[in-house]
């Protein structure tokens, strides 16, 4: 009898630390998700001119990737921050669907970017949406973040861009 209470409060205490950690507080995982040896790697992808932006947030985004549909409010802050703080930093969102599909989802949010490319997330060296990358003049990923963020993350984000 004791053993079986003991196995019910270890299963409990478990379960309780699963849904907190990855549904209530999903952890910000800030520069991982890209193996080491793609940070600092040089991104091509068809249809952007990194030369031409200066530097750039890549949004990869899913329209059916609750995460994504969650860090919308954050997305929105930070096309309202590129417009009233004059921000050089170009956003482009980048997505295995199809860019019709992408840029209605963003409008549906009133997320504005400068430009919506379809790729392969293979292509990007992404495994999951949502995740953000910046990148610079030669297409080097300087960072990236990947995921639900909280607000250390998000501000973390917000003092990278320029």
């Amino acid at each position: 009898m004791v053993s079986n209470v003991a196995v019910l409060c270890a299963s409990l205490l478990l379960s309780y630390v699963l849904v907190n950690e990855h549904i209530v507080h999903p952890v910000s995982r800030l520069g991982i998700g890209l193996p080491a040896n793609e940070i600092g790697k040089a991104l091509t992808l068809q249809g952007v001119d990194w030369s031409a932006n200066g530097q750039t947030l890549l949004l990869v985004v899913s329209s059916h990737c609750g995460f994504c549909v969650r860090s919308t409010p954050f997305w929105h802050k930070l096309s309202l921050l590129k417009i009233s703080h004059h921000l050089n930093t170009k956003f482009v969102a980048a997505s295995y669907e199809k860019p019709n599909t992408i840029l209605e989802f963003l409008q549906q949010h009133d997320i504005r970017v400068d430009g919506v490319v379809s790729t392969p997330l293979s292509d990007l060296g992404v495994e999951a949406t949502p995740t953000l990358m910046l990148v610079d003049s030669h297409g080097k990923v300087l960072n990236e973040w990947i995921g639900l963020l909280d607000n250390k993350g998000e501000d973390r984000i917000i003092s990278e861009l320029n």
